[in-house]
Order: structure tokens, then sequence, then C-alpha cells
């Protein structure tokens, strides 16, 4: 079929509309029967379906998943949404913990590894010890002048917390760092990886390393270490170590939070994207700044993760629950 042929069946199809819609436009009766007709075949199919489809479960398949479908699927939220097992009022948060807490009772210790844990058993009574972790110190490291680009350290698997937080930091933060600096830096990823999805990002910039049995020369080779985890739970083992190594911190609000740890001095917090990526330029293009920081990271773990402090503190409270079971 030629142009025109197509040209002359699309005319006649719009004559045909125009007719037949001038001709429905004068039978008024004919008009309101058809409008009737299809609001009332509407109306019947609708009422078939149960008053209870509001409490029917809603399942989101992410097949996209990328950073766009991860905000979507965030915000089904309640009032509208729950997810199952998610929290909807503070008071089943509050149950929870209670719950939780109540599994102390009647023990002699309580051995948590934060002061935050601490708090809540505090609150109830407990006897409570902090025994943190044994993290050295290195401070024979390379200067900023010897080192370049960034570290992530972790093992990948899909989806996980590690997974996660690094596509949203290839995805989000990476564009605005380049944005902000006039060579983009190099990502050095370590750790195993069997994400699909992050194993597809390896490129000059973004170079998977695999495990390593010895870390050091990864930390002593980058900058600036990144950890843009945006869920989990405990203490951030990884950002001690890395701290103690002599590499400054570029972290993510949450991990912030669980460390306790100064934003700005002792490591640098950051709660979006573009906040992330002007943390990691000014560690970047700042030496003054970075060394400042290396220095105050330094003096934390030397006076929170001291391994002579972790052996005394262990040694106390096995003679303390000696003591108590000989009496």
């Amino acid at each position: 079929m030629t142009r025109s042929d197509l040209s002359l069946a699309w005319l006649r199809l719009r004559v045909m509309l125009v007719k037949e819609m001038r001709q429905l436009l004068r039978d008024r009766v004919l008009l309101v029967f058809i409008v009737y007709a299809f609001s009332v075949d509407i109306f019947l199919a609708a009422s078939g379906v149960s008053l209870q489809l509001n409490r029917a479960a809603t399942v989101v398949q992410d097949f996209d998943q990328s950073a766009a479908s991860r905000e979507l699927v965030s915000r089904f939220v309640p009032p509208y949404f729950r997810i199952d097992g998610q929290i909807a009022h503070d008071s089943q948060a509050q149950a929870r913990l209670d719950k939780e807490l109540a599994l102390a009772q009647g023990v002699d210790q309580v051995v948590v590894v934060s002061e935050r844990d601490a708090g809540h058993f505090r609150q109830r009574g407990h006897p409570v010890a902090i025994l943190s972790h044994a993290m050295p110190v290195r401070r024979s490291v390379p200067s900023p002048k010897r080192r370049a680009g960034l570290v992530f350290v972790g093992a990948l698997h899909p989806d996980t917390p590690n997974e996660d937080g690094l596509l949203w930091f290839v995805e989000q933060v990476a564009p605005r760092l380049r944005a902000l600096l006039p060579e983009p830096p190099t990502l050095d990823v370590v750790g195993e990886c069997r994400s699909e999805r992050i194993a597809a990002l390896a490129s000059a910039d973004i170079r998977l390393l695999g495990p390593q049995a010895d870390l050091r020369p990864c930390y002593d080779r980058a900058k600036v270490f990144i950890a843009p985890v945006r869920f989990a739970g405990g203490v951030p083992v990884k950002v001690i170590e890395a701290a103690a190594q002599g590499i400054p911190v570029v972290a993510s609000a949450i991990l912030l939070r669980q460390l306790g740890w100064q934003d700005g001095q002792e490591i640098q917090g950051a709660r979006d994207a573009e906040t992330f990526a002007r943390a990691i330029a000014r560690l970047l293009t700042d030496d003054v700044r970075w060394r400042r920081q290396q220095a105050a990271a330094w003096a934390r773990c030397e006076a929170d993760y001291h391994p002579d402090d972790f052996a005394r503190q262990t040694r106390a409270l096995l003679l303390a629950h000696s003591a108590q079971e000989a009496t």
C-alpha cells in the first residue's frame, strides 16, 4: 500500500467519524442511552468486587530494579499500604523492643557493643557492660599526596545493604561527584561479588578486585573510604577498621548514628546523594582537612577500640562472672 493510499483511507475514515458524531449529537435520546448504559455497566462490574479489597495483599514486583523503581516502592507506606512486618505505629515499635529486652530478665550481666544499646537496658534496670571491638591503629601509612581514588569494602550479594548502597552510590552520588571534580576518581570495590548488577558496573572507573587476603594495600592506595549503606543494623566494623588504618571515611547518616562519632571531625556523614558527593570532594581536594580527620579518627579508635582495653574489659567481665558463681 502506497503513501497516497494510506492518506486516502485516513481521509475516508475521518469523514465517516465526523458524519457519525454529527448524527449522534442530533439524536439526544440515543446519546443519553449510550452514556447511561456505559455507566451502569461499570457500576455492575464494580459492585461485584468485594468491599474487603482494601485488605487484600498487595505485591509489588520490581522488575526494573532501578533507583527510580526503588524510590517508587518506598512510597508504599501507611496509611494506604503497609509492608509485611513493617511497624506502623510507635506502640508497635515499643512492644517489639520490650519483647527483646525482656529476654535479659534474670541474667547477671548484659554485654553490649555500643552506648546506644546500653541505654535501653539501663532504663530497665539491667546491669550493663560495654565490650566493643579490638581495632589496632596503624599510623605508618602513605600521605594524602601518594593516594588517589575511592575504596569500598564489603561482600556484595543480591538484595543486601551492601549491594543497595553501592548501586545507590554509582547511580546517585557518582554523577554529582563528577560534576564537582575536574577528573572523576576511580573506585576500587573489594570483597566477594555475587551480585550481577554490581558485576555489570565493572569498568576503568569501577574496578572489582574481589576478596583480598590483605586489605592494607587497598587502604593505602585510596584517598577516601566510602560506606554508602542505607539500611543496616549493629556497629559498622568495616568503618572502624578503615579509620584505624588511616583512611578518612565518608558514610551514610545511619552508620554515623550507629557509631556515635562526630560528623565533620572523625568522619564525614551524609544524609543524601548531594551531601555525600560534596563530602568526598572536600576530602579529595583539601589535604589539611584530610589529615585533620585522619588524626581525629585515630584518636577515637585509640580511645574506644584499643586492643589492650578490650582484653582488660573481657578479663574483668569473666572474673566478675566467676566471682558471682563462687558465691
